[in-house]
């Protein structure tokens, strides 16, 4: 009851002031987006104002009509099309594209994002149509699923070529003062990692959502502060179908050094559980502990609580960064104190920015449990559920990093970045089934890419990647090895 009397307040309070509207929109979640906004901030080395910026909450509102003098009261956008090429010569690839598989084969895209835009109330359409070859890979059937990780699949669902013609996102957005509530199907990507995220990453599309929001950081004496909070619902093929995804975002940061965040969110309710609104969104503010005891059997909910931060060192051009969660426990403070490390995730990484467009990236995730925990408690794996057996997924994809669960990641980037073009070579490493597979089973993998875009000019811009993957004892299978080449070659038009 307190929750909805405060949700109220809220909105009440935004209807008082109208007039402080602006039309928005969100952004994709670009990965070079971030980086040109953080290497900006790194470039001013003095005080500045205009360049801070919070990046670790995604997607950011923006506003399409700020460079106009003048704005109609509603206008027909066309934001962005886009189409795309790709192929595989083995292993499907998923990580970082919204749920867009580039299957083996050859794989076809091309989309649009259009809008209705107005002072008060916008509508956002991004139509998708994808061709993709898929061509079998039953010679290696073991690889289908994520190792350890239930409910979660490095292959489609489909099993020959398909065709999807889709809604990729599609939302309605009203413009409450500084705040948004947002209906409609978009993405989320929380956290400070740049190669992945523990919570929630671009890998899995977008999933239908009821979301509020704030659409510039608040301005205190303490810093700047944003929030946001939602209710997504999960796919029907599902152990427990339409399950609910209830979350909230909360994000402090200061004029030059810091931004921290926090991320909290369970899957819960779903067909034939508890729907309510107290127990699916209620809860999630009321109960900072997850029930102990019997109830605690009855009370289906799988839920986790991330930590994330970025220092900046403009001086040096040098950012520190790390996200640190915890899963699937009580969250009280003597649980903490005895078992800090129970269940337990992290990412941490540097970035250093040197000739003002050169810069490397290092960064290392793991959410395997330490070893006098498993000896306590036995191995309890990240990303799954006793209950909830799809996991931390949609639609069999990984919601959070794409290692999965029980595994190690390290990555190592080294690229330029500047506005008409930037690139990066990167290397990365995957130890999958470190707890709980013996060593001669557990599966590595190794990739060496490199991608980047050309801005040709102001409308046209060209991306390209490619990627080399060798796997070791694939599917945790004993001397079991697999080596894939995938590339990409997109042109977008931004009218």
């Amino acid at each position: 009851m307190k929750f909805k009397i405060a949700l109220l307040s809220i909105l009440i309070h935004g209807c008082c002031y109208l007039s402080a509207y602006s039309a928005i929109e969100f952004t994709d979640l670009d990965f070079w987006q971030r980086e040109h906004l953080e290497n900006q901030e790194l470039r001013i080395r003095s005080y500045s104002r205009s360049l801070s910026y919070q990046l670790d909450i995604q997607p950011w509102a923006s506003d399409p009509w700020e460079n106009k003098s003048d704005t109609p009261w509603v206008e027909g956008v066309l934001r962005q099309v886009e189409t795309e090429y790709s192929a595989s010569s083995q292993m499907p690839v998923v990580q970082n594209r919204e749920g867009l598989w580039i299957t083996k084969g050859s794989n076809l895209m091309a989309s649009a994002k259009m809008g209705l835009v107005s002072r008060y109330l916008s509508l956002w359409l991004e139509p998708l149509y994808a061709w993709h070859e898929n061509q079998s890979l039953t010679n290696h059937p073991e690889g289908a699923s994520q190792p350890s990780t239930s409910g979660s699949f490095r292959y489609p669902r489909e099993i020959e070529s398909y065709t999807d013609v889709t809604l990729h996102t599609g939302y309605l957005v009203l413009n409450l003062s500084n705040w948004y509530l947002l209906a409609g199907k978009d993405a989320l990507r929380f956290g400070s990692g740049k190669h992945d995220n523990l919570h929630l990453s671009n890998s899995a599309e977008p999933f239908p959502m009821v979301r509020l929001g704030t659409i510039s950081p608040w301005d205190t004496r303490t810093g700047f502060w944003s929030f946001l909070t939602y209710v997504g619902e999960m796919e029907e093929n599902r152990a427990i179908p339409h399950a609910k995804l209830s979350g909230w975002r909360l994000n402090w940061s200061t004029q030059k050094r810091m931004e921290f965040g926090l991320s909290r969110a369970w899957f819960v309710g779903g067909d034939g559980q508890d729907n309510s609104f107290q127990h699916v969104t209620g809860n999630l503010y009321g109960e900072l502990t997850k029930p102990k005891g019997q109830k605690y059997y009855s009370d289906l909910r799988n839920q986790q609580f991330v930590a994330d931060f970025r220092f900046k060192i403009p001086e040096i051009q040098h950012v520190f960064y790390m996200e640190f969660g915890r899963e699937d426990h009580e969250h009280t403070l003597n649980d903490a104190r005895i078992e800090w490390d129970h269940s337990q995730a992290h990412i941490i990484g540097i970035k250093q920015l040197f000739d003002h467009d050169f810069f490397f990236i290092v960064e290392r995730a793991n959410n395997v449990q330490p070893r006098d925990q498993r000896a306590t408690r036995g191995i309890i794996y990240w990303y799954t559920h006793g209950e909830y057996t799809n996991g931390w997924t949609y639609d069999g994809i990984n919601l959070g990093h794409h290692m999965g669960a029980d595994s190690e990641d390290s990555f190592l980037g080294f690229g330029q970045e500047k506005s008409d073009y930037s690139w990066m070579f990167f290397a990365d490493t995957e130890l999958h089934g470190i707890a709980g597979t013996p060593k001669n089973q557990q599966e590595y993998k190794t990739e060496v890419g490199l991608t980047g875009f050309y801005q040709v000019s102001r409308q046209w811009r060209v991306d390209a990647s490619i990627l080399m993957q060798n796997f070791e004892n694939f599917g945790k299978v004993a001397d079991n090895s697999l080596a894939s080449n995938a590339w990409s070659f997109g042109v977008r038009f931004t009218p």
